[in-house]
């Protein structure tokens, strides 16, 4: 982890931020008592969580509205769906 020297700016890695905002949520602490015992600037550790929670909205897929559906050959006697939605989970709708 880096350390501060003496009136010298401390430069972080993402990975040494990132570890900093989870052991801050596991602390209990609020963000101004965990920056003052750990030493840390609380300007620079909100800036380095908000751009944190950028990176990570922007890599998360979002969830999907609409999913494909394919046309199956059925008979002119009615309808049949079938949605498969997880491990072993399959929803069947038959109409006529």
């Amino acid at each position: 982890m880096a350390k501060r020297r003496a009136g010298r700016r401390v430069r972080r890695t993402v990975d040494e931020w990132r570890a900093l905002v989870e052991e801050h949520g596991a602390s209990g602490e609020s963000s101004a008592a965990f920056c003052t015992r750990r030493g840390i600037v609380l300007s620079s550790f909100n800036r380095a969580r908000s751009r944190l929670a950028e990176a990570t909205a922007v890599t998360t897929p979002k969830a999907v509205d609409f999913l494909p559906v394919s046309d199956t050959p059925h008979d002119s006697t009615g309808w049949e769906l079938e949605l498969s939605v997880g491990d072993r989970v399959v929803i069947r709708l038959r109409g006529a």
